[in-house]
């Protein structure tokens, strides 16, 4: 399936992802008010068959309302929510071509896992056969064939996780909606997890739309992610776009761990931009926001992972800083430095552990990344734009 970066707020288009036949979900300038609260802000995109999707964003963007909606447990205010080719707006749960998996499992505690996994294609009338066949598929799916006969107090949260999942599967929908499913479980379990989602979606075949606030699992699973702000999606982009070429400060700060050095921009072309950094110094970056001008000030946004740093000044061609030592962590196979700069400007260097400098506390280092590691952005047009913090996520 093909994809595109989309750069997009309020008054976006349509993603259109290939022909009718490959969507199966679109939202047309969806808008979702309580009273005078805009919680959802004229937001468009379409789903693709078979993708994973993910709504990513903080508490209160907007993503949790965008979900009920898809679910038909809030009715837009404004726009219109096709499955399918059909305008499914106001239509009620029961009538669309979705299910559900709720972070809280809600499985029935008096029944079995059969009968959990049994219950919707039951509700819908199917043959006694067609239920038995429905239910050994969904779990054979998430792995628990052979568990039928045990009750949800039996089994652990991932398994009853999986029979949550395995009960919306069983139902065949075109659009399967999960609301932060993983997090109730523990976090390796939940890494586990992360996978076998991954997994079955790929077997079953049909399309998955998750909402997180976790980075890690929208990166780790997603086909796309959409990165809610405010209301709006501020991007669209594959995992890897979001991370390397942010649309926003925002979306900069939120996605992973990242540092902001603010400057001026001296000369934009076609293979990158100069910017003089605060303190008097300049960072060539081949990646550079197209809204970016000579002359504009900038920020140069730059992940921990690429920084490296020593005791003299590295030869020009990317970018570099004099910063002093804070602090060093040992994280396993690798150690993060915090380093600190004029105007308590800071910056982190994530390391890799057979790399490791000799510097202590208070020993001033050079920090350094090349041309393609640094990305240029505008800089913040409003504070919902701003990073968390003046610090390196």
């Amino acid at each position: 399936m093909s994809t595109e970066t989309e750069h997009v707020g309020g008054d976006a288009a349509v993603v259109q992802d290939g022909a009718g036949d490959g969507v199966a979900l679109s939202l047309d300038h969806v808008v979702k008010r309580f009273g005078e609260v805009v919680a959802v802000d004229g937001i468009s995109f379409d789903v693709g068959r078979r993708e994973f999707f993910s709504l990513l964003g903080p508490s209160g963007c907007g993503k949790t309302t965008t979900l009920r909606m898809l679910a038909g447990f809030e009715t837009p205010t404004e726009g219109r929510i096709l499955v399918d080719g059909r305008d499914a707006s106001r239509l009620a749960p029961h009538e669309r071509d979705t299910n559900m998996v709720f972070q809280s499992y809600a499985l029935f505690p008096h029944m079995t896992v059969a009968q959990n996994v049994a219950f919707g294609p039951q509700r819908k009338k199917l043959s006694r056969k067609e239920v038995e066949q429905r239910v050994q598929e969904s779990l054979s799916a998430v792995r628990l064939v052979g568990y039928g006969k045990r009750y949800p107090r039996e089994l652990s949260g991932g398994q009853q996780q999986r029979v949550a999942l395995a009960r919306a599967l069983a139902n065949q929908p075109s659009v399967l909606l999960l609301d932060e499913p993983l997090g109730a479980l523990d976090l390796k379990l939940r890494e586990e997890m992360q996978f076998e989602l991954k997994r079955i979606q790929r077997e079953v075949g049909i399309s998955f739309v998750y909402v997180t606030h976790d980075q890690g699992e929208a990166l780790t699973m997603s086909d796309r992610i959409a990165v809610m702000n405010g209301g709006v999606v501020e991007h669209l982009g594959t995992p890897e776009e979001v991370y390397l070429s942010p649309a926003s400060l925002f979306v900069a700060g939120f996605i992973g761990q990242t540092s902001f050095l603010p400057g001026r921009v001296e000369s934009v072309a076609a293979d990158g931009a100069d910017v003089s950094i605060e303190g008097g110094h300049r960072s060539r970056s081949a990646r550079v926001d197209p809204r970016v001008t000579v002359g504009s000030p900038a920020m140069v946004v730059v992940r921990p992972e690429h920084v490296r740093f020593s005791p003299t000044e590295p030869p020009a061609g990317g970018g570099s800083v004099p910063r002093t030592v804070l602090d060093e962590v040992f994280q396993g196979s690798v150690v993060r430095y915090q380093l600190q700069g004029p105007g308590d400007l800071r910056l982190s260097a994530l390391v890799p552990l057979d790399e490791r400098a000799d510097v202590h506390a208070g020993v001033q280092a050079w920090a350094s990344w090349l041309p393609e590691w640094g990305y240029v952005l505008p800089p913040a047009s409003d504070s919902s734009e701003l990073p968390p913090s003046d610090e390196t996520r």
